[in-house]
């Protein structure tokens, strides 16, 4: 299983500030806490500028097995073109996973929805995650595996909480039309909405994104050096 982190965005509802950068009491990012979330994933790429992923980067504690940085083209162009860029990065392995997570890096508590969303994808396919891409059922009471799991929190679809087939993914990302200037980047709903992807609850809190001064505060967030004044 391969696993896509989104760390780019603009961060405007919080003047700018780089929200997977963001730390926790302990001192810990909150991309180190959601790459914590993909353990077992590889490779795990992570998705947005170079400098804003090195900085939201600094915290962790020794290196990330099979971590890969990667940005979309143009950058700022959105949501649905970074997944694309990093589905792009998955497919060139030599032997890609057919299963792959999509989150976000300003998710601090992903990790929590990702192993519910794990453990159901494995009951889901019967033989666990290692079952062939393409196995169907045929009437004979073969398991039938959906196109993956997408966390729903308070009723809705968590976009950025999902595992869905490589395969599907990198299909829907390359349907996605050419780039043209000044447009608007797409939705994740443009790259997630089409496919065979079965709904499952998590806790509202495993789907908290770090968008707005009250959440950030909510959760125990802070700048890192705020921390470093305060600590």
């Amino acid at each position: 299983m391969a696993a896509i982190v989104l760390a780019g965005g603009a961060g405007s509802r919080l003047g700018g500030v780089n929200k997977p950068a963001l730390v926790d009491a302990a001192g810990r990012s909150s991309l180190r806490r959601v790459l914590d979330g993909c353990v077992g994933a590889w490779p795990v790429v992570v998705v947005g500028p170079d400098e804003l992923v090195r900085e939201s980067l600094i915290s962790c504690d020794g290196d990330v097995p099979g971590l890969r940085v990667v940005c979309e083209r143009p950058a700022g162009s959105g949501p649905a073109r970074a997944v694309a860029a990093g589905v792009g990065d998955v497919c060139a392995a030599e032997c890609a996973p057919q299963w792959t997570i999509v989150t976000a890096g300003d998710m601090p508590c992903a990790g929590q929805a990702l192993k519910v969303l794990r453990q159901a994808l494995s009951n889901d396919c019967g033989e666990g995650l290692s079952a062939p891409a393409d196995r169907r059922g045929n009437g004979s009471g073969a398991v039938v595996a959906p196109g993956g799991v997408i966390a729903t929190a308070d009723g809705r679809r968590q976009w950025l909480l999902a595992i869905a087939r490589t395969a599907a993914l990198a299909k829907a990302c390359a349907a996605l039309p050419p780039w043209t200037v000044g447009q608007r980047g797409e939705s994740m709903r443009a790259v997630l909405g089409n496919l065979d992807l079965r709904e499952v609850a998590v806790p509202a809190d495993a789907a908290a994104d770090l968008d707005e001064w009250a959440q950030v505060e909510r959760l125990g967030f802070a700048r890192s050096e705020e921390r470093n004044t305060n600590g």
